[in-house]
């Protein structure tokens, strides 16, 4: 499968910032034969020669940043890995892919992200091939793709990081309608989602619905539930839990900080650059449904903000990705902080 070409490097690409750089490789092993390079299972005899000749292009430069010269050779062996193990992703049921070839596809868009930063390309592509890996691969090295991916987000300028407002101001009022069957994503990270939703777990976050709301239905007084509002443990238990009595909660989740900090606009600004999987359409039996990878802040402006269409960031775990916070001892520390 051929993938889309890329565009070709500057003339005068900037030079890598010393402290990124320094930041980035402490990331990494601290020598190369540190970087086992481990695969879980059998990949075919020519993937470790070039996964071998990648680290040592890594590693030739001594921890400092990779020559011009280098950097691109870096680029195209992670072009040409994520290409060869995209395949092999492609070859049959999600289920029965290897997880080795998930993993050389791993390090196919961790050698292209670090060669984009060695080379002092904008961070935004490799953000965007951290995603990929973090989506599509399986983890290595300790997850590295997700820490990579915290310091690279830190980086991207203040413009990529919009809320929803300024977004709202670009949305157009019509638009193309997406393909019904659109093709597999790019190895190199563009085109639609394929077993990326097939390999995540179930955690539905944002949705857009656009048809009107059913009205609720009418419920006698005899029927209403009871309604409790941050009852004791004790109480709920020998009241409601081991009667198993029916009851309505209220307030228990106002402490929570997703409760004051979660909305839209967060969202989009604290993870609008990052790609994720979105559905198409209103339910996947009909005919037209299809999936899409997308960044946040694409998903937000399309599908939150102009609600004619319906799409679902679903059956995707966003805090395995890392896209957002985690809370710790009352704290909540967002992604890329």
């Amino acid at each position: 499968m051929a993938a889309p070409a890329e565009a070709a490097a500057p003339a005068a690409a900037p030079a890598v910032s010393g402290a990124l750089w320094a930041e980035v490789w402490a990331l990494l092993p601290g020598t190369e034969e540190e970087l086992t390079l481990a695969l879980s299972g059998e990949v075919d005899d020519c993937v470790q020669p070039l996964l071998r000749r990648a680290r040592g292009l890594l590693y030739g430069a001594a921890g400092r940043p990779c020559g011009e010269e280098a950097a691109a050779a870096l680029r195209r062996l992670g072009d040409i890995l994520r290409d060869y193990s995209w395949e092999k992703l492609n070859a049959g049921p999600w289920r029965e892919i290897s997880k080795a070839w998930r993993q050389v596809y791993t390090y196919g868009c961790l050698f292209g992200a670090l060669a984009e930063v060695a080379a002092g390309r904008p961070v935004a592509p490799a953000v965007r091939l951290c995603d990929m890996g973090l989506l599509m691969g399986a983890s290595v090295l300790d997850n590295v793709l997700a820490r990579l991916v915290r310091v690279l987000q830190r980086q991207l300028p203040r413009e990529q990081r919009r809320g929803a407002a300024a977004l709202a101001a670009e949305v157009r009022p019509e638009g193309p309608d997406p393909p019904r069957r659109p093709p597999l994503p790019s190895p190199r990270g563009g085109g639609s989602a394929g077993p990326a939703l097939a390999a995540a777990g179930p955690t539905t976050v944002l949705q857009s619905v656009w048809t009107e709301p059913r009205p609720a239905p009418a419920v006698r007084p005899e029927d209403a539930l009871p309604r409790l509002r941050c009852p004791s443990l004790e109480h709920f238990r020998d009241n409601y839990l081991i009667p198993q009595k029916p009851v309505v909660l209220e307030g228990i989740m106002d402490h929570w900080p997703c409760m004051k900090k979660w909305s839209v606009d967060y969202f989009c600004q604290i993870a609008g650059c990052r790609t994720v999987p979105v559905e198409l359409g209103t339910r996947y039996t009909d005919e037209e449904w299809s999936q899409k990878l997308m960044t946040v802040s694409d998903f937000i402006s399309q599908y939150i903000v102009n609600e004619k269409s319906v799409g679902y960031l679903a059956q995707h775990q966003l805090f395995d990705q890392n896209l957002l916070a985690r809370t710790e001892g009352g704290r909540t520390f967002p992604a890329g902080s």
